[in-house]
């Protein structure tokens, strides 16, 4: 046994002659760095995905798909997190959220791009940016408008209930009388 694997590592290290090696502290050191690659790189012919994830709900994820498509994810339990992605043909996504608001960026492969942006009141800002370099923005701004008028609008007296009083017209008919009568009183 010991021939056969001095033998196998007199062919990798180049040596020839049969006799034990004597190794020096360089050799032992490059040799199992070097079976290591040897054995570990059929691998990771295919990309490296890999999932963290913890008993709390944060997690971090990287998928490189087939083709070049990469992701990256990072997310808490609360919903906060980062996001990005790269498509195929060079086209890139980034996302970031955190307590409610938003932010996402989208370059596309012919040059145009999305930017828009979220607040936890509802308001959002977008603009697209076509291939042929026009710019297109839309502000919601509704959010916060109906939150400062809920602060600083006009006050409004509370509404009170007015009494209901009984119509003169109404006149108690025999099977109604019979009907209260026979509901509790609710005294002793």
């Amino acid at each position: 046994m010991r021939l056969k694997v001095n033998r196998f590592v007199t062919t990798i290290c180049g040596f020839t002659s049969m006799t034990p090696l004597n190794l020096n502290k360089q050799t032992m050191f490059a040799l199992p760095l070097l079976l290591s690659l040897v054995f570990v790189s059929p691998a990771l012919a295919r990309g490296n995905d890999w999932t963290i994830t913890d008993g709390m709900g944060e997690e971090i994820q990287v998928r490189n798909g087939f083709f070049g498509k990469k992701s990256a994810v990072v997310k808490d339990r609360l919903g906060n997190g980062f996001k990005k992605e790269k498509g195929i043909f060079g086209g890139t996504t980034t996302e970031a959220s955190i307590l409610g608001n938003g932010f996402k960026k989208k370059k596309g492969i012919l040059g145009g791009s999305d930017i828009s942006g979220s607040t936890i009141f509802g308001d959002t800002v977008q603009t697209k940016k076509g291939i042929f370099g026009r710019r297109t923005t839309t502000v919601d701004l509704s959010g916060s408008s109906k939150l400062i008028q809920s602060f600083f609008g006009p006050k409004q007296p509370a509404r009170q209930l007015q009494p209901v009083t009984p119509s003169p017209d109404f006149a108690p008919t025999q099977s109604s009388a019979a009907f209260d009568s026979s509901l509790p009183t609710g005294g002793n």
